[in-house]
């Protein structure tokens, strides 16, 4: 189990509650490598955008132009560090260096009690299932949609109302 670490500077009835608790909240999905990655780098863009936005208002950048580059850093930082923080891992670097490295150390986050059962990780997933419902439901079932009624939608036209058009098909019938 992953929850051991979080043991370090604290008291064996700490370590033991900390302990249950990663045993009760077992979140697989979230401790596989594509769902640390998402967590990961959604927490990273949440960091990178708070700072970008709160540095555009300090230097009083509106330029839309300049504002757009600086709000592009939000989208490809957190996957530049990931793929850093991953190259690490298969150098063998060692867990020292890639403790110093990353920002949010995934496990202890997770943990955080919200509400009495409610966890941060759960909170994550809700956050991830409703992006996946808005994208279904914004994205995917228009074009669904819109590939379906496309394949119904043939319009007929009436013979006489396009000469040329009539002349070629009567070329092709014969």
């Amino acid at each position: 189990m992953r929850y051991n670490n979080l043991s370090w500077g604290k008291s064996s009835k700490e370590a033991e509650t900390l302990t249950l608790i990663g045993e009760y909240f077992k979140m697989e999905f979230l401790q596989s490598l594509a769902g640390e990655y998402m967590a990961l780098t959604f927490l990273y863009s949440l960091v990178i955008a708070v700072v970008v936005e709160s540095l555009l208002r300090l230097w009083h950048l509106s330029t839309p132009e300049v504002a757009l580059k600086f709000r592009l850093l939000v989208l490809i930082l957190p996957g530049v560090y990931w793929a850093i923080y991953q190259l690490t891992r298969l150098l063998g670097e060692g867990e020292s260096l890639r403790q110093r490295l990353v920002l949010f150390k995934l496990d202890d986050w997770l943990i955080i009690e919200i509400a009495k059962g409610i966890f941060v990780g759960h909170l994550l997933l809700l956050i991830f299932g409703f992006t996946a419902l808005f994208f279904l439901f914004q994205e995917v079932l228009p074009l669904v949609r819109s590939r379906f009624s496309m394949a119904d939608s043939g319009t007929r036209i009436n013979e006489g109302r396009f000469p040329k058009l009539d002349a070629a098909l009567a070329d092709l019938k014969a």
